[in-house]
């Protein structure tokens, strides 16, 4: 079954607009959810970047009110990450796009579908979003997310490259 819904946590966002790569998230899945926590996370820093400025003129993300679900709450992992994952315990259909290890690890444990950024870019391979998918975890790497070298491997393998 495709993976057609997804919930945002705010470092896919940021690393994939760091990365110019952001254009792929609509062209991979037709519903995207930006909790309003994970959005002002973004667009309310001090740092003006990327995703700061151009996230908000966006159209093809829903920003969505979520409250906290008291399990997820119990795990201390902040708001942005909490509202995702309460999102998606609620939402079966949709998989949370989260790199943190904490928040995995709890999503694990809630059996909540996810996705990291790595994952992202090998869905793009394998729809011909992008070329090439070693340039992609490069480009990612560059712009600001420690992915393991053993991690990259795997994904090349996945994606035939």
């Amino acid at each position: 079954m495709p993976i057609e819904k997804v919930v945002l946590n705010a470092s896919p966002i940021i690393i994939l607009y760091k990365a110019h790569m952001e254009n792929i998230l609509p062209q991979l899945f037709k519903d995207i959810v930006i909790p309003k926590y994970v959005f002002d996370e973004i667009t309310k820093t001090k740092i003006k970047d990327r995703a700061k400025v151009e996230l908000p003129k966006q159209a093809c993300y829903k920003i969505a009110k979520i409250g906290i679900d008291d399990a997820i709450a119990g795990w201390d992992l902040g708001k942005g990450e909490s509202s995702v994952l309460s999102f998606a315990l609620k939402n079966k259909e949709y998989r949370a796009v989260i790199d943190d290890a904490a928040a995995r690890k709890c999503a694990r444990t809630y059996n909540i579908g996810v996705l990291g950024t790595g994952s992202i870019l090998l869905l793009a391979k394998r729809k011909g979003v992008i070329i090439s998918l070693e340039e992609a975890l490069q480009e990612i790497r560059k712009a600001g997310l420690w992915i393991s070298d053993g991690l990259i491997k795997i994904l090349k393998e996945k994606a035939g490259e």
